[in-house]
């Protein structure tokens, strides 16, 4: 299998199945997610989540003075009940990110099995796990970088955690008790999806994950790709990547001279690629240094003088 992963060039099959431009477009994907529907109907969700992420910066401003309001008068329950309650519904949008987050953790072991298949099958087709697994590596790294760059979010949720604990009952009709400790961990992670997946895959699933940033770093450079196509490789490189080392049990994780995956590779790919557009590059380095877990002490200088640009 690793010789499939590791060709000079990509599958044909694996190009075709890379999607353009999948989350710039105001409908966020959907065209594209619905072709999973009947195999992999979890990812229906994943285009209105990160709608939410993105835009909830915005819904937080409205509800902003009520809780100013709140926290001026500690001990006028009014005040309270009304922030509450402008908060409610944000509040069962960070819960539903915590339902999609468990839902792509229970997903991407079964994905990864269903890529490598797919890849090994040579006859043509047999793309929907490599589109669907590119959409959801894309997904974590746009969603993570949309709520590192939100901090409202964990100030609006710890401001209803503080209220639960203060009185429960203000707060039962908004915030389920049994689910509130687990939100408050998912949330207050920088990089929610990408580490709440990651605390789920085995080491086999692992290395299946890194030979699939490996094939999308190696993707990058394809001429037979267009732009768009590029941009989703980039982000499934570098998601992939990050989940590698997260997930793997082997000292310097993906930065380790052993690891399945590259690590100069992806860095070229990133560097190279996204140089034209600072903020995008910002975002793909930003995830490389700081979502993984052993850059600081084990990536090398090599890798390091590319990510220092």
């Amino acid at each position: 299998m690793g010789q499939i992963f590791d060709r000079p060039a990509p599958p044909e099959k694996f190009l075709e199945a890379l999607p353009s431009g999948l989350w710039s477009d105001e409908n966020g994907g959907s065209s594209v997610l619905a072709e999973f529907e009947e195999k992999y109907p979890e990812l229906q969700t994943l285009g209105a989540k990160l709608r939410e992420v993105r835009d909830y910066g915005k819904a937080s401003e409205a509800h902003a003075a009520a809780i100013r309001d709140a926290m001026s008068y500690p001990n006028d329950e009014s005040k309270l009940v009304n922030a509450l309650k402008d908060l409610n519904p944000s509040v069962d949008v960070i819960a539903g990110w915590y339902d999609a987050g468990e839902n792509l953790a229970a997903l991407v072991p079964r994905l990864a099995a269903d890529v490598e298949r797919d890849l090994g099958d040579k006859a043509p087709g047999q793309s929907t796990s490599i589109k669907a697994m590119m959409c959801v590596l894309s997904f974590m790294l746009e969603f993570d970088s949309a709520k590192m760059s939100t901090p409202s979010i964990q100030n609006d949720f710890s401001f209803v955690r503080r209220a639960q604990n203060k009185n429960a009952s203000l707060t039962s009709n908004i915030l389920d008790p049994n689910k509130a400790s687990v939100c408050s961990m998912f949330i207050a992670q920088s990089s929610p999806m990408i580490a709440r997946v990651a605390a789920e895959i085995d080491v086999p699933t692992a290395v299946k994950i890194a030979k699939v940033a490996s094939v999308c770093a190696v993707a990058c450079s394809d001429k037979r790709i267009d732009p768009g196509q590029r941009e989703t490789a980039l982000a499934a490189t570098t998601a992939a990547f990050v989940l590698y080392d997260r997930a793997a049990k082997n000292p310097g994780g993906a930065f380790a001279a052993s690891s399945p995956v590259n690590a100069k590779r992806v860095a070229t790919a990133i560097k190279k690629y996204a140089a034209d557009t600072p903020d995008r590059l910002n975002v793909l380095f930003g995830a490389f240094m700081y979502s993984t877990v052993n850059y600081s002490k084990a990536a090398s200088t090599a890798v390091q003088n590319i990510v220092d640009r």
